[in-house]
């Protein structure tokens, strides 16, 4: 029984890892053929993966709910919600998914979806982009342009912090 179990784990594992690439040539077929039901196909085999942990799922529901993922257009104008894409960037970006956490900076920037905040803005793209991300290089010199120097002070702060926390409660 031990074995079974081990196997079975192993197989989810396996499905986990490669769901990534389906979910994203589903993505793209259903937003490419116009076929509603494809992608709302897709968005429910994300939302549980998401719910069960996959930082790349939640960054892909993200991206759906801010309109940025290729999504039909009725879809968009239904189903767009801020707030939402918010909820799945942070926790992308609490798993160290780079594009999560540029997202999730990007989001703090604008004011979409939270209370615009430049030094949690910066703070996001200054994490991620340490991974050498160059969207997030060239997006943290673009809000730094704007902000003070004891913001910026700040925010590498909360940056380090937020780091040796391992992203969580940042």
């Amino acid at each position: 029984m031990h074995k079974f179990n081990s196997i079975s784990w192993l197989g989810f594992v396996l499905f986990l890892l490669n769901a990534p690439i389906s979910w994203s040539q589903n993505l793209e077929r259903g937003a490419n053929s116009d076929a509603h039901s494809d992608y709302i196909s897709t968005i429910q085999q994300l939302v549980p993966l998401a719910e069960h942990g996959s930082a790349e799922a939640q960054y892909r529901l993200g991206l759906v709910y801010a309109g940025i993922e290729a999504v039909p257009p009725v879809w968009r104008v239904r189903h767009q919600n801020q707030k939402e894409s918010v909820k799945w960037y942070r926790l992308a970006a609490e798993q160290g998914h780079v594009q999560g956490q540029l997202n999730l900076g990007l989001m703090y920037g604008t004011g979409e979806g939270l209370v615009k905040d430049l030094v949690y803005a910066y703070m996001w793209m200054h994490i991620s982009a340490g991974s050498g991300d160059a969207r997030a290089i060239a997006a943290k010199k673009r809000v730094a342009k704007v902000m003070t120097q004891s913001q910026l002070e700040l925010a590498r702060v909360l940056a380090e912090e937020c780091v040796q926390k391992e992203y969580k409660r940042c």
